[in-house]
C-alpha cells in the first residue's frame, strides 16, 4: 500500500473523522494521529484509510493500541484483510488482538449531561449496569467472531487471543475502578461488614436488561469463554491522550480460566489485574 497521510479529503461519512480533518483547532490532535500512522503504517491492511473514514474511533483505536504494542518493542506482523486486528510475537509465541469499541447503544446508556455553565450544574446518575450491559455486547460479538470465524483458520487452537476494548462512546466514568472487572468476574457494589468492619464488593452475576433479558457477568468466573486470554480496556479517547505516554490508562486483565493464559507483566500498561485464591489482584 502507497503510504498517504491518514486525513484527506476522500468522502468521509464518520462525523468525528470530518470533525477532526477540519476543524482548525484540532491541528494538535491530527498532528498526533499523523505521527502514530506513520508508526502503524507499514502493519495496516489495504482498507485501513477507507474504513477509517467510515468508522473513524474504531479504527483509530486499532492503530492506537498497535502503536503501543511497538513502543514497548514487541514484535507486530502486517495484517491480512482476514483474521483478528493485530498479530504479534510474545515470548517467542504468535498470539492475536481483535479490537473493538463499545457503543451507547439504541437505548442502553442514557446520554451523559454536560453542562454550559456553572449555574447549570446537576446530579446525574451513573447509568453502570447499563455500560456494563454494553462491554459485553461488545465482548460477545468479537467472542463469537474469534469462534465462527478466526479459530483453527487464521489462530491455532494453542495461540493466545486477546479482545481489547474501548469504552469512550459509551460516555460517562467508571465507578473508582475500572469497569471491566465488573462485566468480567461479577463484581458489583461496595459493601461492609458492620460486624467486622471489614469491606468489600458484592456479586452481581446477572444484569437484567430493560426488555428484562438477564446478561451474564461471569465471563472469568469459570471457562465459559476460556478461548479469551485476556481483556484489554481503555475508557478515554485519544484525544485525552495526546499529551500522555502510550499505554497510559490502558488496563489487562487475565482471564484465570484461559486455555492459553498470556504472560503476567508483558505488557507496560497503567494496570494489570489477576484472579488469585478467588481475590482481584492488581498486579
Amino acid at each position: 500500500m502507497k503510504f498517504e497521510p491518514f486525513f484527506n479529503n476522500k468522502s468521509a461519512q464518520d462525523k468525528n473523522y470530518i470533525f477532526n480533518r477540519d476543524e482548525k483547532e484540532r491541528e494538535y490532535f491530527r498532528i498526533f494521529i499523523e505521527n502514530l500512522w506513520k508508526k502503524y503504517y507499514p502493519y495496516a491492511d489495504d482498507n485501513f484509510l477507507i474504513e477509517t473514514r467510515n468508522q473513524f474511533h474504531q479504527r483509530l483505536w486499532e492503530m492506537y493500541l498497535a502503536c503501543i504494542f511497538l513502543d514497548q518493542k514487541i514484535k507486530i506482523y502486517s495484517k491480512s484483510n482476514s483474521g483478528p486486528d493485530i498479530k504479534f510475537e510474545i515470548e517467542d509465541s504468535i498470539a492475536w488482538c481483535e479490537t473493538t469499541t463499545a457503543s451507547r447503544g439504541n437505548d442502553a446508556v442514557d446520554e451523559m449531561y454536560v453542562a454550559e455553565d456553572l449555574s447549570e450544574i446537576q446530579c446525574q446518575d451513573l447509568p453502570e449496569e447499563q455500560m456494563i450491559i454494553r462491554i459485553t455486547n461488545a465482548i460477545d460479538i468479537k467472542y463469537n467472531i474469534f469462534i465462527n470465524k478466526y479459530l483453527n483458520q487464521q489462530v491455532k487452537d494453542n495461540e493466545p487471543f486477546i479482545i481489547a476494548i474501548n469504552r469512550y462512546e459509551t460516555q460517562h466514568i467508571d465507578p473508582g475502578f475500572p469497569l471491566i472487572l465488573s462485566a468480567v468476574f461479577a463484581v458489583g457494589h461496595q459493601q461492609i461488614n458492620l460486624k467486622t468492619k471489614e469491606s468489600g464488593y458484592s456479586l452481581r452475576p446477572k444484569i437484567k436488561k430493560k426488555n428484562g433479558i438477564e446478561i451474564d457477568t461471569t465471563y472469568f468466573c469459570n471457562n465459559s469463554h476460556k478461548e479469551i486470554s485476556a481483556i484489554i480496556y481503555c475508557t478515554d479517547h485519544l484525544i485525552n491522550l495526546v499529551n500522555e505516554k502510550l499505554g497510559k490508562r490502558v488496563v489487562l486483565v487475565h482471564n484465570p480460566f484461559a486455555k492459553n493464559p498470556l504472560p503476567k507483566n508483558v505488557f507496560n500498561f497503567e494496570s494489570e489485574y489477576v484472579l488469585e485464591n478467588n481475590h482481584i489482584k492488581k498486579i
